[in-house]
C-alpha cells in the first residue's frame, strides 16, 4: 500500500545496502546523507535525480533567514534522468549528498549503498546519532534568487505524503 517499499539486503557498521520499490509517480523528498558515501543504481525504470550540495558562501545574500540552524545553502545541480542502463549516481559526504528521487513514466526500483549507514540510535557509531533530515527549496523568499543555482533549503518534518513499508529479501547472503 505505501507509495515506496525497502528491502535491506544487508547492514553492520559500515555499510547498508538495501533496494527501494517506487510505484508509479511516487517519490522520495528531498533529504540528507550527512558524512556519508553513497550509490545509487537503477535496477528498473526510470528516475529523475534533483541533488544539492551544501556550501557556505559568506556574503552571497544579505538575507538574515540564512543564518538560522534550520537553513542550510546548497547548490543545486541539473536534474539527472537516470535508468538501469546508466551509470550509478553517486554522493560523496561533500557533494551532492542532499537529494530528491522520483519515478519517470512508471514504477522503478535501485540498490542503494551507504557508508557509513544511517544510525538513529547511535549503536554503530558509538553513540553518534546519524540521521536522515528533511528539507525543502525555499529560495525566492526573504530575498534568495529563485533562479539561482544557489538554493536555500530549510529543515522540514517528513512530509505525511511519504511513508515506507519494508519487503523481505530472499536472496543469497552477503
Amino acid at each position: 500500500a505505501a507509495p515506496v517499499s525497502y528491502m535491506e539486503i544487508f547492514e553492520n557498521q559500515t555499510v547498508s545496502i538495501g533496494i527501494f520499490v517506487l510505484k508509479d509517480g511516487a517519490s522520495i523528498p528531498l533529504h540528507d546523507h550527512v558524512g556519508m558515501y553513497g550509490i545509487l543504481k537503477v535496477l528498473y525504470g526510470s528516475l529523475n535525480v534533483q541533488s544539492y550540495s551544501s556550501i557556505d558562501l559568506p556574503g552571497q545574500t544579505n538575507s538574515s533567514i540564512v543564518h538560522q540552524p534550520q537553513y542550510l545553502k546548497a547548490r543545486r545541480f541539473p536534474i539527472s534522468c537516470i535508468n538501469e542502463k546508466d551509470s550509478p549516481a553517486v554522493l560523496s559526504p561533500s557533494e551532492r549528498n542532499l537529494h530528491t528521487i522520483w519515478t519517470v513514466g512508471g514504477p522503478a526500483s535501485f540498490l542503494d549503498i551507504l557508508a557509513p549507514p544511517y544510525d538513529p540510535s547511535g549503536t554503530l557509531n558509538g553513540g553518534k546519532v546519524r540521521d536522515c533530515y528533511y528539507y525543502s527549496d525555499v529560495a525566492g523568499e526573504d530575498g534568495m534568487p529563485s533562479n539561482s543555482e544557489i538554493r536555500l533549503l530549510k529543515k522540514t518534518s517528513c512530509p505525511p505524503s511519504f511513508w515506507c513499508d519494508s519487503l523481505t529479501y530472499c536472496g543469497p547472503d552477503i
